[in-house]
């Protein structure tokens, strides 16, 4: 009987060695789940945070730059460069209510017909009424699809004004 309870008593202690074992790496991998899972709904937060703050300035920016156009009658490219590197943005432009860029800091850009491209025509709201304030998330704009910006505008008397920076 000695020999018997011996050989019970080694058969449970590897079943409970085993058993904690087990429950060890099943606590271990939750635990680790639940910390990686934990840390992407963090990290989505951080990141539509880090929108929100971006789509604000931008915003505040053009108002700004709208503001200091003293209602439109300083336009002058000479201006527009100006203020572009007053406010540290890539690019400012006037647009009027038919969408067309009459004023710029990239003068490629003056006469582009803003409802001629996918990106660039969102901000048509703004000429028509429908929408004060337009911003949108970093992608390729309409006139040239190898440059990738994010853009703010606000409507103005006569059309309105988009402010744009890169990443």
């Amino acid at each position: 009987s000695r020999s018997f309870l011996t050989g019970l008593l080694i058969i449970v202690l590897i079943g409970f060695i085993a058993s904690i074992g087990f429950s060890w790496m099943l606590q271990t991998r939750l635990s680790n789940e639940n910390a990686a899972e934990l840390l992407r709904i963090n990290i989505k937060y951080v990141k539509q945070d880090i929108l929100d703050a971006s789509d604000k300035n931008l915003l505040e920016l053009a108002h700004e730059v709208a503001d200091s156009l003293d209602n439109g009658l300083n336009t002058s490219p000479e201006r527009l460069a100006e203020l572009m590197k007053q406010y540290d943005v890539s690019e400012i432009d006037l647009v009027n209510a038919d969408g067309i860029i009459v004023g710029c800091t990239n003068r490629e850009f003056v006469g582009f017909d803003m409802k001629s491209g996918e990106q660039s025509a969102e901000f048509m709201a703004l000429a028509d009424g429908t929408a004060k304030e337009v911003v949108q998330n970093y992608q390729p704009i309409s006139y040239d699809a190898s440059i990738a910006r994010k853009y703010g505008g606000v409507a103005i008397e006569g059309g309105f004004l988009q402010v744009g920076y890169d990443a």
